[in-house]
C-alpha cells in the first residue's frame, strides 16, 4: 500500500509546478494541479490573468471545469512579431521609421483576426468542438471573463498569472491553445514568491490598461448559430 501511494505521489503533477515543457509535464496538467491546490487551500476564489498571442476554444475547454471555480478571468490577446527571416521588408510607398513598425503591428493584428475567423470556419461540428465553443460562450456571457487586445505594439510574452495576493505565475512560451497546453514543445517556468509575481502583475496591469475591449465571441458566431439551433 505504501509503495502504491509512493508511485501515485511520484506520478501526480506538482501543486506548484516550476518547469513545464509539455514533455516532462504538460501545461494543462500543471495549471490543473495548481488550481486544484488553490481550491483546496484558499478560502476565497482566485483570479486568473492570461497573456497570450493566440487562443482557441479547444484549449479553453481543457481547463473549463477548473476555471469555473475562479472569481474571474482576464484574457489579454496580442499580436506576435514575425521571426526575423519572415519579417516583411519595407516596400516603396511604405511609411518610414516608427510608421513602418506601426504598419507591421496593424498587419499582424489583422492576420490574428483572420486566423481566429479561419479557425471558426474550419471548426468541425462534432460533440467535442461544439462543447468547447458552448463552454467558452457561457463564460463570456456570464461576465466572469473579460477579453482585451493590446494593439499598441507586438505582444510576445505569455503568462498564466494567479493574481490574488500575488500567489503565483507560470510564464514562458505557451499560448492558450490546445497545442500550447498539450503537445507543442514549450518552455515555461513557475514562480510562487510574491516579489516576482508582483512584477508580473504590474506588467500585466499596465498592458491591460492600454488594451482595448475585444469581441472574442464574434470568432465563434458560426459555431454559436449551429449550437443554438439544436
Amino acid at each position: 500500500m505504501a509503495v502504491e501511494s509512493l508511485i501515485l505521489e511520484k506520478l501526480a503533477p506538482p501543486q506548484k509546478p516550476e518547469f513545464v515543457d509539455n514533455r516532462e509535464l504538460a501545461l494543462v496538467d500543471a495549471l490543473g494541479a495548481h488550481m486544484d491546490w488553490l481550491a483546496a487551500t484558499h478560502i476565497a476564489p482566485q483570479e486568473l490573468d492570461v497573456a497570450t498571442g493566440y487562443f482557441n476554444p479547444e484549449g479553453f475547454a481543457l481547463l473549463a471545469e477548473r476555471l469555473k471555480r475562479l472569481k474571474g478571468i482576464r484574457l489579454l490577446l496580442g499580436a506576435e512579431p514575425a521571426p526575423p527571416p519572415m519579417r516583411p521588408l519595407r516596400l516603396p510607398g511604405d511609411p518610414l521609421g516608427d510608421g513602418f513598425e506601426d504598419k507591421l503591428v496593424r498587419d499582424a493584428l489583422n492576420s490574428q483576426t483572420e486566423g481566429l475567423e479561419r479557425d471558426r470556419n474550419l471548426l468541425e461540428f462534432n460533440a467535442p468542438a461544439e462543447g468547447a465553443v458552448r463552454t467558452l460562450l457561457e463564460f463570456l456571457e456570464s461576465g466572469r471573463m473579460e477579453v482585451r487586445r493590446f494593439e499598441k505594439g507586438f505582444l510576445h510574452g505569455k503568462a498564466f498569472l494567479f493574481s490574488t495576493d500575488d500567489e503565483g505565475v507560470i510564464s514562458g512560451s505557451s499560448n492558450f491553445t490546445l497545442a500550447g497546453l498539450t503537445r507543442n514543445l514549450e518552455l515555461n517556468m513557475g514562480r510562487y514568491d510574491p516579489t516576482p509575481v508582483a512584477k508580473v502583475r504590474g506588467w500585466f496591469n499596465s498592458l491591460w490598461e492600454e488594451a482595448v475591449p475585444y469581441d472574442l465571441a464574434r470568432s465563434t458566431v458560426r459555431a454559436t448559430n449551429s449550437i443554438r439551433r439544436t
